[in-house]
């Protein structure tokens, strides 16, 4: 039907005409460079979809991100956000957000539109060392490194401009991030490698200190199962003080992993109501919210000041701030962008999937939601 075929322009310029539609108005949906680089010479709009079996097979994806389509598409669902984000910049009203889920193994970005729709999506590894079967560490400076691979991929694939971003917000694993008073890593382990600054979740180096935790019989005990878990901040707080006490006495901030993006990103110090309140034993409905006589009874009662913890908890989502020059850089985005108090991942779960009945406040108690991750995992099957 046409004298040449991709990568020259003739075939998506025959469709137009044939639909009397001129070229600057039609996008191209397409899944081979050739296809792009023809949509490109028509004049056209063009969204990359890389969802196909024959895209890993072939090795197409940097082929593809290097002719800089308008949007990448793993998924074909986020085909109408992005159709709905090019209809608003013609009207000059894009606002889109980036939401971050720091895993155990990796790093999450995903830009998304304010009613929740996914536009691009990108992950990085993120590095733990396991020293034995009780201890694993993070370094918080390549989590942060992660956290800007992952924005900028998820920005590239849904083809947003970095002024298009007004917001964004983290969430992350329970892990816990020690920081000197000039906010440089400490180490938290015998090594000495202060680059090996944050204790994962899942050490379990704290078992004495939990059950010591556990044997006062404090009320905040109420308000996290009844039991304290050596997965909870207090407990590795206390292992620290004891084991390493270089690092307890050079500390300048306690961070839980998400607090420490936020402040990584905005500068801001304030801390999540949801980690303080589930991991830190800081009752969040009284005044105070710290229990200063039960951490006097586990002999960190310096913990607050020590670790540049607030006397009030900020709300899920509360504006903190602008992100910074340095962060902007990171992650590619500008200083117009606001960030948001963060929270727990498996409790932004349960959020994300409540959220659609949160205006149903009298049958909210009706539904369940189920968050299964890694460790509700075993040989790749749900335990």
């Amino acid at each position: 039907m046409v004298e040449h075929g991709k990568p020259a322009p003739d075939i998506f310029l025959h469709a137009a005409n044939a639909m009397k539609v001129a070229p600057e108005n039609c996008l191209v949906i397409e899944d081979s460079p050739a296809g792009i680089a023809a949509a490109r010479a028509a004049g056209m709009q063009v969204f990359a979809y890389m969802g196909g079996g024959h895209v890993a097979e072939s090795n197409l994806r940097a082929e593809v991100e290097a002719l800089r389509p308008d949007a990448i598409m793993d998924d074909m669902r986020a085909l109408p956000g992005l159709v709905d984000l090019a209809t608003k910049r013609e009207q000059g009203i894009a606002e889109l957000l980036v939401a971050v889920d720091v895993g155990t193994g990796s790093a999450r970005a995903g830009v998304v539109t304010p009613d929740g729709r996914l536009l691009g999506r990108s992950e990085h590894v993120v590095e733990m060392l396991r020293t034995n079967a009780n201890f694993a560490t993070h370094s918080s400076e390549q989590i942060w490194d992660a956290v800007g691979h992952a924005v900028r991929g998820a920005m590239r694939q849904a083809g947003a401009r970095s002024d298009e971003i007004v917001g964004i917000s983290f969430d992350a694993t329970c892990s816990l991030v020690v920081r000197d008073v000039e906010g440089e890593p400490l180490p938290v382990t015998d090594t000495g490698t202060a680059r090996w600054d944050t204790i994962v979740w899942l050490d379990h180096r704290a078992l004495a200190e939990a059950e010591e935790c556990t044997r006062t019989g404090h009320r905040v005990l109420d308000f996290v199962g009844g039991v304290m878990s050596p997965e909870m901040e207090v407990p590795k707080l206390m292992w620290l003080k004891r084991h390493l006490p270089d690092t307890w006495r050079r500390a300048g901030y306690f961070f839980d992993l998400v607090d420490f993006l936020t402040w990584k990103a905005s500068g801001s110090a304030a801390r999540s109501q949801c980690t303080l309140t589930c991991k830190w034993t800081y009752i969040a409905h009284e005044i105070p919210g710290w229990q200063r006589d039960f951490l006097e009874m586990v002999d960190i009662a310096d913990m607050p000041e020590r670790g540049s913890l607030p006397d009030h908890a900020s709300a899920i989502g509360t504006d903190i701030g602008p992100l910074t020059p340095a962060a902007a850089a990171c992650l590619g985005l500008t200083t117009t962008c606001r960030v948001g108090a963060g929270l727990i991942d498996a409790h932004a779960g349960t959020l994300g999937s409540l959220a659609a009945f949160a205006g149903h406040s009298g049958t909210i108690h009706r539904h369940l939601a189920l968050i299964a991750g890694t460790s509700s995992l075993r040989h790749g099957t749900i335990a």
